[in-house]
């Protein structure tokens, strides 16, 4: 399943810049896998959307690689995870100890660790690591995502410990895409937009392979919230009221996150104060109104201050 996040980053009394990210999260199909015996075992991960590992917009980064492992002697394994383009990558060799995969383990492996896996001589893994052999996005860089991803599980010792591999999933997330029409002044009385175009193509549902719409995240600051009637519009046309007069008179006094997503409380009932950590839209759940909609193309953000007073 692929998601779509549209991320408005910073608006004080102004809109600064809003983004677009999606992820995708594959898992194999292929397992459970019983090894040791046999002592070298393959897993593979398909994934369809096309891209490469990079930092341009538009390129996607590795986020994780993950799964969940048992093995009767830990220090014996060499994890390793090879590109569809053939390129390799150690996770791990002969860490864990002898008795770090004893019982099921997950073990995450991201760039953004600060854990080296060198370091696990036993006991239960840390909640991630860095892998062995290098950075994701420095050893696949170029790469395309595309295809099969194999994950090879490897006994060095050749002893029968006995060892199951239940799962093995793969992470990307699209790199972020700003706005080209932003900073603009939010003026009293008037109504702003601010476009991004989202190069990737797909539809919203909850197929595998289509796209789940995480949320709209804003970062604001407002003199009177409640003047506020925020909407997004969809490449498409299809029109959603984010917020309608919302927020009281202090809501946004302060710079703060607003957050729209499926899972938040209503935001009818914010009626003053900082905000909570996320809201549903007051038009409905994202999923549902955008639900079979192309996310490629432009989506626009357009805030209106309708109140009857100046706000400074």
């Amino acid at each position: 399943m692929k998601k779509i996040t549209l991320l408005i980053l910073t608006l004080f009394v102004a809109v600064f810049s809003w983004q677009t990210q999606a992820q995708v999260s594959e898992c194999a199909t292929d397992t459970p896998i019983v090894f040791d015996p046999p002592f070298n075992i393959d897993s593979q991960v398909n994934v369809a959307t096309t891209g490469v590992v990079g930092t341009a917009p538009g390129d996607y980064n590795f986020d994780a690689v993950s799964m969940n492992i048992q093995n009767g002697w830990a220090t014996d394994l060499q994890i390793t995870i090879e590109s569809p383009s053939g390129t390799t990558l150690v996770l791990t060799s002969g860490n864990g100890g002898t008795d770090g995969l004893d019982t099921a383990q997950d073990l995450v492996f991201t760039d953004a660790s600060g854990n080296n896996v060198t370091a696990w001589a036993g006991g239960a893994p840390a909640a991630d690591y860095q892998a062995q052999g290098g950075l994701l996005n420095t050893v696949f860089a170029g790469d395309p995502i595309d295809g099969n991803w194999t994950l090879t599980v490897d006994d060095l010792e050749a002893i029968s410990d006995g060892g199951t591999l239940n799962s093995f999933c793969i992470d990307f997330s699209l790199v972020t895409t700003c706005s080209a029409d932003t900073p603009q002044a939010i003026e009293d009385f008037t109504t702003t937009t601010s476009v991004v175009s989202f190069a990737d193509t797909g539809i919203i549902g909850e197929d595998s392979f289509q796209f789940t719409f995480n949320n709209v995240d804003l970062d604001i600051q407002h003199d009177r919230a409640s003047d506020m009637v925020m909407t997004l519009t969809s490449p498409e046309g299809t029109m959603l009221t984010l917020f309608e007069n919302n927020g009281g008179t202090d809501g946004l006094d302060t710079q703060a996150n607003l957050v729209f997503d499926d899972a938040g409380a209503s935001v009818g009932t914010w009626v003053g104060g900082a905000p909570a950590a996320s809201y549903s839209a007051l038009g409905g759940l994202l999923n549902t109104v955008f639900a079979g909609e192309e996310v490629n193309g432009d989506w626009t953000l357009s805030i209106s201050d309708q109140g009857g007073q100046t706000d400074e």
